[in-house]
């Protein structure tokens, strides 16, 4: 029996095989076939007789198959194909070192057969091979969905898509897989879902979907759209229907109850790329990733070697749905609600015979749509931030920090839109405008919203009226060791005064403006005092106990005692969520001149200059080193001053002594 048994299922010689292991090269003096990898020898005997012939090195036969380019981050990997020792055939992506140096071990614990004196004639075996690298087909590989390439190549799972079209490659990851299958026809799901188009929330969810691979090209921070509502309204259904555009909805859309780290990874493998989590309500602990989201960027985290990972980056819009708000029902947190668009809204009641149809037809008909909408992107990608600077006209002028912060958001949803509709049109679905669906709901979330708290609302307004008055305020010297900035000088009645801690609002001035806007100023006041936005006059009581004297605080600034109500940057930034890049700034048109630099501006371009103190050399100008910084840091808060200002900054740097 064991005789028969391993005749008919381990003889290497009788068993069929799916791989040909045959190559068309030359590699001496190596031959391989399926029956194992041997070596030529010939040498002379000592009774000087010639003895030549070819020796097993595996009984286990090995090639490279292809050579794959990672688009990630240009790493190589070899796709292998081999027999085992009871002959079975696999084919497996390897890095490198496997096949080149001491880690081939690894290789005989895939079934391959050999030991530690066979890896010397091995790594020779596979540099003859390389050496044919040409001729060895090669193919893309990718570990994380998203714009590579600098832009050239969009990976979405198991697609590489370029302008000239799309074509099949290894996915790295099984998070990227199988997310973004194609399957049905269109036919059936124009037909059937068409209906369910006409509804304003499901058009702006699928708007979502566009915009989250084009944000990157607008220059718009990731963003969450959040759809909440009772246990109806079809929430899961709206965004299966938006997903089903680009992927299969059961693989895109993820359960909100996740870990953070959980979340994360799904934001990192899923950049440029529309991201899903379905009832938010599951895990009271979401709203914590949130920051995280914004921020585009994940934890820093060590690793067994003694060093730090590399940090996941991203950039996305995602979508979540719930039965309860994100950040609406904490008034504290800010920071989150600048991040998020909440939506309160259902789709009402419909027919239960045909939710049926839908749900059947999102479960056989999706990802559809993705070649038409990625090819329109890469034709419009270079005047997409032109597309998106036309659409804000559209949009009401927003008044406060808040506002303008999810204008840009609405705005960037608007662009995808727009390149949606036109898609539609040519599938004879009938069109809407998307700026106008999109300013419905930026009218209703974020101009009509009042669930931002008082004293929040009173302050964001105060700080948008130092943005808009720039110039009625006088900067103290302190901000400008270097003498770049200028000052406000002669009889010109000011507002209040900036230090590099804080802005001094004249407390007549405030007084006027807030009345005048709406606000109690009296309340305005003991709002910031019990929330800790000012820093008020203390005072020490005859036991040495500190105890509030005045909500106005006295300062010198410039030589100048002044009185003023003292808002200390640190709280503009907790509670209004304001970048470095926007505290200081005092430009006041597009047309910046280089005594109005930004102070954190420079201070970056000289923490630059001393971490490479090469460019310091009068070989480097200011704006070779200018274009080496871009590249190397992704700041867009830096950015948006523009190269020629990075440059001035650079210049002013290596000038100094």
């Amino acid at each position: 029996m064991k005789s028969e048994l391993k005749e008919k299922y381990y003889s290497r010689e009788e068993q069929s095989s799916e791989y040909d292991f045959t190559i068309d090269f030359d590699i001496h003096p190596f031959r391989i076939s399926k029956t194992g990898i041997e070596k030529y020898y010939k040498y002379d005997r000592k009774d000087g007789q010639e003895v030549e012939g070819w020796e097993m090195v595996t009984c286990t036969p090995i090639i490279i198959h292809s050579i794959g380019e990672c688009v990630d981050d240009e790493a190589y990997m070899y796709q292998i194909k081999y027999r085992t020792v009871i002959g079975q055939e696999f084919s497996k992506w390897v890095t490198p070192e496997v096949l080149l140096t001491s880690s081939m071990k690894e290789l005989v614990n895939l079934g391959l057969q050999f030991v530690d004196a066979d890896q010397k004639n091995l790594k020779y075996y596979f540099k003859q091979l390389l050496g044919y690298a040409y001729q060895i087909p090669t193919e893309f590989t990718a570990r994380t969905n998203g714009w590579k390439k600098e832009n050239s190549i969009f990976i979405t799972g198991s697609y590489a898509h370029m302008a000239q079209g799309r074509k099949e490659i290894l996915a790295l990851t099984e998070e990227i897989a199988s997310a973004y299958e194609i399957k049905g026809n269109k036919k059936e799901w124009i037909e059937n879902l068409t209906p369910l188009l006409e509804y304003d929330l499901i058009r702006l969810k699928c708007y979502a979907t566009v915009a989250a691979m084009l944000i990157r090209f607008i220059g718009v921070k990731s963003f969450i759209v959040h759809n909440y509502y009772e246990s109806s309204g079809l929430k899961s259904v709206s965004m299966q229907l938006a997903s089903s555009l680009v992927g299969n909805p059961l693989e895109l859309i993820k359960d909100a109850d996740s870990t953070k780290v959980g979340i994360e990874k799904t934001l990192e493998y899923n950049t440029d790329t529309p991201i899903y989590f379905d009832e938010t309500s599951n895990n009271e602990k979401f709203r914590e990733a949130i920051y995280m989201i914004g921020n585009e960027q994940g934890k820093g985290r060590g690793n067994k070697e003694g060093g730090i990972d590399k940090t996941g980056k991203w950039k996305t819009v995602v979508q979540t749905t719930g039965e309860q708000p994100l950040t609406k029902a904490n008034s504290t947190n800010t920071g989150q609600q600048i991040r998020v668009l909440e939506i309160f809204e259902g789709i009402p009641r419909l027919d239960s015979d045909y939710i049926e149809t839908v749900k059947d037809t999102l479960e056989n008909n999706y990802g559809l749509f993705l070649d038409e909408i990625v090819q329109t992107i890469f034709k419009r990608k270079d005047k997409l931030k032109q597309v998106y600077k036309n659409l804000t006209m559209f949009f009401d002028k927003s008044n406060t920090v808040f506002a303008d912060r999810s204008k840009t958001y609405f705005v960037a949803l608007a662009v995808g839109g727009f390149i949606l509709e036109e898609i539609f049109e040519k599938n004879g679905i009938p069109t809407k405008d998307p700026h106008k669906v999109c300013n419905k709901y930026y009218q209703r979330v974020v101009i009509e919203d009042r669930t931002i708290p008082y004293y929040l609302r009173a302050l964001d307004t105060t700080y948008s009226w130092h943005l808009r008055n720039k110039k009625f305020f006088e900067y103290s010297k302190e901000l400008d060791p270097e003498e770049i900035f200028t000052y406000t000088r002669g009889s010109i009645e000011l507002f209040g005064w900036i230090t590099k801690d804080a802005i001094y609002y004249d407390p007549d001035k405030l007084h006027d403006y807030l009345v005048s806007k709406g606000f109690n100023f009296e309340r305005v006041i003991q709002d910031w005092k019990n929330n800790n936005v000012l820093e008020p006059t203390m005072m020490k009581t005859d036991t040495g106990e500190l105890r509030y004297k005045s909500w106005k605080k006295y300062t010198v600034i410039n030589g100048q005692r002044v009185k003023g109500v003292k808002i200390p940057f640190t709280r503009l930034q907790e509670v209004l969520e304001i970048r470095d890049g926007e505290i200081y700034d005092i430009k006041n048109s597009d047309e910046v001149k280089i005594e109005e630099i930004h102070v954190s501006l420079i201070e970056a371009c000289s923490k630059y200059l001393a971490e490479n103190q090469k460019f310091k050399n009068v070989s480097y100008s200011p704006e070779d080193v200018a274009d080496m910084f871009i590249r190397s840091e992704d700041r867009t808060e830096l950015l948006m001053y523009g190269r020629d200002n990075i440059v001035k900054a650079f210049r002013t740097c290596k000038n100094r002594k």
